[in-house]
């Protein structure tokens, strides 16, 4: 099953939802497509909620570190949310929760951004 991910706006915050695992080859290419293009459309307060993501292999951590980066350069931010235990597990192991805090609600990463100077 391919990676799929829908985008919607709320206000300046683009909103991605991911569905599939993350894995190594298209998966976590298409990742890294969806966080590029939205870094090249302006979009600065990027959201990946990822409910529906069951596993993430170091490839897809890797893409979301590269994801950081790439809208870091762009002057955003990227913040996740929802993370399953599975998945949430690979980014505490990897430390990656020290790059950007996993929220519990899409809600609270989207409102997080106010707090940001």
């Amino acid at each position: 099953m391919p990676l799929e991910s829908v985008i919607r706006k709320e206000g300046p915050v683009a909103i991605v939802a991911l569905h599939g695992k993350v894995t190594l080859g298209e998966a976590s290419e298409s990742l890294r497509a969806v966080v590029e293009k939205l870094a090249g459309e302006g979009c600065q307060q990027v959201v990946l909620n990822l409910a529906g993501v069951p596993f993430i292999d170091s490839a897809g951590l890797g893409a979301l570190a590269l994801g950081f980066t790439l809208l870091k350069k762009a002057g955003g931010l990227l913040k996740l949310a929802e993370a399953p235990p599975r998945v949430q597990d690979a980014l505490e192991m990897t430390r990656l929760t020290r790059l950007f805090p996993v929220y519990t609600s899409e809600k609270d990463a989207a409102a997080s951004f106010a707090n940001v100077v």
